[in-house]
């Protein structure tokens, strides 16, 4: 008798997460309504190979800055770090300090390229560490910042700054511009997109023309 394979740690570690987020929308209105459908009709993980955390240790300081409703999400996170595929869009030469990049990553969940596939929606999960600023920026696609630990102060042009806690969200419609001060800061968040080039990076400071 052929012996069953043990299971993939990196395919479990998302699967894990992908249910856990749709738990997580049952108890939030907002990020609902944002996602309908488009958690129906995804394949299996198909996860890149793991990349180290780029913040290291710092990540373990969210476990004690969720709420009862985020907890979950924020300990599987923590938990299963090493599996999930860290990635940063900038670089020194997008004008970016020292301080940030060494402060700041995220990984995709959902995407047209996978882990889980799909043309529609995109999640990522990021991580800001305390006392920096995402400077303006904006893109197509539209978002929620589902945070799940920490807060931080949220900024957008026509409106007022407002401060986003653990187990509140804040919405950005297509190309509008906004920026996070970490303060204080770090923040976790589960960021959906839809709608636009789901996979182009973000533009710092206004729309194109």
């Amino acid at each position: 008798m052929t012996p069953t394979p043990p299971p993939d740690p990196i395919a479990q570690a998302h699967l894990g997460l992908l249910d856990l987020t749709r738990a997580l929308a049952l108890t939030d209105p907002g990020l609902a309504g944002f996602l309908g459908d488009t958690l129906d009709d995804l394949g299996p993980p198909q996860p890149p190979p793991p990349r180290p955390p780029v913040m290291g240790a710092a990540l373990a300081a969210c476990c004690g800055l969720a709420v009862p409703r985020t907890q979950p999400v924020t300990d599987w996170v923590i938990d299963h770090a090493d599996c999930f595929a860290w990635q940063q869009s900038y670089t020194a030469a997008d004008g970016m300090g020292a301080d940030f990049l060494a402060a700041y990553g995220w990984f995709n969940l959902v995407s047209p390229v996978g882990p889980f596939r799909s043309d529609r929606l995109r999640i990522t999960v990021g991580y800001w560490g305390p006392g920096i600023v995402y400077p303006e920026h904006c893109h197509e696609p539209a978002e929620v910042y589902a945070v799940l630990a920490g807060a931080a102060r949220f900024r957008s042009p026509g409106r007022p700054p407002r401060r986003v806690g653990a187990g509140e969200s804040v919405a950005h419609a297509s190309w509008q511009v906004h920026a996070t001060d970490l303060d204080p800061g770090p923040l976790l968040a589960l960021i959906p997109w839809r709608g636009g080039d789901l996979m182009a990076r973000a533009t710092l400071g206004l729309p194109p023309m």
